[in-house]
């Protein structure tokens, strides 16, 4: 008896096509993921680096002027930039023939929005009295914006290829030219101004990079767009950029505030200490470049999918959070111990805004698939909602609490978006799966922390893989991680050292049907 052809294609080439394309999709994500996590975990261990010898010459009175002019003219950087990236990523991933015609179109638009944006930022810092040092930064980071604004651009055509090697490569260019810059100011006991010039010495490399392989490796060529091009991609973004716009009000508004009514100093000890949590961002941060294509193409092709891929992602993205968390509340004093004495309050903030890991992870993977849909204007009212609890609870704590009250709203307020953006997805896309999928993380969390707590006091050398290893055991007693997953994560791992041993392509029994498609649609 003759097989039927999907039974002889079974038995002559392996797994069957859809099979063959989940095994290709899971190693592209996973591939695009650790390739990233590894160049932005040097990236931003460069970054942390360099933030402690910062910290270290310049104090926390100049490093919160460094800090505060940052917060600042990142409150205008929705003007620039209008969402209009997260919606060029998607469309290339859908269309990567017109992607020339998008990115044109989206310079022009940007172009336009950088001039504006930066008149308003000298416009405001000005009618607010600001001079000196504070002028001047904010000056350079407001170029620095508009360079980076052209940088993200491209590295949003690169997602949309799903090639992130190149925004991770541009990346790590901006940090070594930054760092070795920055650097050589602080060893000649250069002022403020001399390393706020390295760091936009960086932005230049970014951009020129970014720019270059753009353009020779992908044949992405600036032409003047039509008009409809144009506003198609206003359409799609504005709702997207008004959102966009309430959460980095509510992201930078406490450090403007924190300025305004404690001073500097107090900019200076809180955003040192928050930049610790950029240690789990990064890896969160990688995942979710990745993955966001794959949600625009499932929201296309399968949406019934899409809910049940957020949930497992979020439960990996959770799962390692927890871990993070535990290490800023039991082991805090890692702040001041790299920091310096004059730091000792930035320890005394992490272990409330360590909090904040959980609900943004949840926020940001389901804003994701919202934008992914098509939904992205039924994000206003959860950003919406936020913001106002947010800047509502900055002006009530701030006063009376400082640093510890900025934190605790924003712990507040992500919560509030977090639990508003589920409800949506739940709504708008399909039923997610978070309280089965994060229970157990969270019982594995507890039970590492109760083992650890009488060993706080250990020192720091000794204190971090031994929670590291009591959380994995815990995770392995509660069963978080299934034998399925760990078998597909040993396979992938296996693929991953040899797509790299190869030069970046995928090994034979990887390469199923649209595994690798160079034109048309994915």
């Amino acid at each position: 008896m003759s097989l039927a052809p999907d039974q002889e294609l079974e038995t002559e080439s392996g797994p069957p096509a859809p099979a063959r394309e989940a095994s290709t999709l899971a190693f592209k994500v996973a591939h695009n993921a650790g390739l990233l996590a590894v160049t932005n975990v040097l990236v931003r261990g460069l970054g942390m680096g360099m933030m402690i010898v910062l910290a270290r010459y310049l104090g926390p009175g100049h490093y919160g002027t460094y800090q505060r002019s940052e917060a600042f003219v990142y409150l205008f950087s929705i003007v620039v930039n209008l969402g209009l990236d997260m919606i060029l990523t998607r469309e290339v991933a859908k269309h990567r023939s017109r992607a020339s015609e998008y990115f044109s179109g989206i310079l022009v638009c940007k172009a336009i929005t950088g001039l504006v944006a930066y008149g308003l930022i000298l416009g405001v810092a000005m009618s607010r009295g600001y001079s000196g040092d504070l002028l001047w930064a904010i000056r350079i980071f407001g170029a620095i914006l508009l360079l980076n604004s052209f940088s993200e651009t491209c590295g949003a055509v690169f997602q949309g290829f799903q090639e992130m090697r190149y925004v991770a490569l541009a990346h790590l260019a901006a940090q070594l030219v930054f760092l070795s810059t920055g650097l050589a100011c602080v060893l000649t006991h250069r002022s403020l101004h001399w390393i706020l010039a390295s760091l936009a010495l960086g932005a230049v490399a970014q951009w020129i990079f970014s720019a270059l392989v753009l353009r020779r490796s992908f044949h992405v060529r600036w032409s003047f767009p039509g008009f409809a091009t144009v506003r198609f991609l206003l359409r799609e973004s504005l709702p997207l950029a008004l959102a966009a716009s309430f959460v980095l009000v509510y992201q930078q508004i406490d450090a403007v505030m924190l300025g305004e009514y404690k001073g500097d100093a107090e900019v200076g000890l809180y955003k040192a200490g928050a930049k610790f949590l950029l240690l789990f961002s990064v890896l969160r941060d990688s995942l979710m470049v990745s993955i966001y294509p794959v949600f625009a193409s499932l929201a296309r092709s399968e949406p019934g999918r899409l809910s049940t891929l957020l949930s497992r992602v979020v439960r990996y993205q959770v799962g390692i959070g927890l871990y993070f968390i535990l290490c800023f509340v039991l082991l805090s004093r890692l702040a001041p111990a790299l920091l310096g004495p004059s730091f000792h309050h930035s320890g005394s903030v992490l272990p409330i805004l360590g909090w904040i890991l959980l609900p943004q992870t949840i926020s940001i993977a389901c804003g994701r698939a919202l934008i992914a849909s098509g939904k992205q204007n039924r994000l206003l009212l959860s950003t919406g909602i936020s913001l106002g609890v947010n800047v509502g609870l900055n002006l009530m704590w701030i006063p009376r609490y400082g640093i510890l009250g900025a934190a605790g709203a924003s712990v507040v307020s992500e919560i509030v978006v977090a639990w508003l953006n589920a409800g949506l997805v739940r709504k708008e896309i399909g039923a997610t799966r978070f309280t089965r999928e994060l229970w157990r993380p969270a019982l594995a969390a507890a039970l590492a922390g109760a083992a650890m707590f009488p060993l706080r006091r250990l020192p720091l050398v000794a204190a971090f893989p031994l929670l590291g290893l009591f959380y994995l055991v815990a995770l392995f007693l509660v069963r978080a991680v299934s034998r399925d997953e760990l078998r597909q994560l040993g396979a992938i791992a296996r693929a991953w050292l040899k797509a790299a041993r190869r030069g970046g392509r995928l090994p034979a029994k990887w390469m199923g049907r649209g595994a690798w498609i160079e034109d048309g649609e994915p």
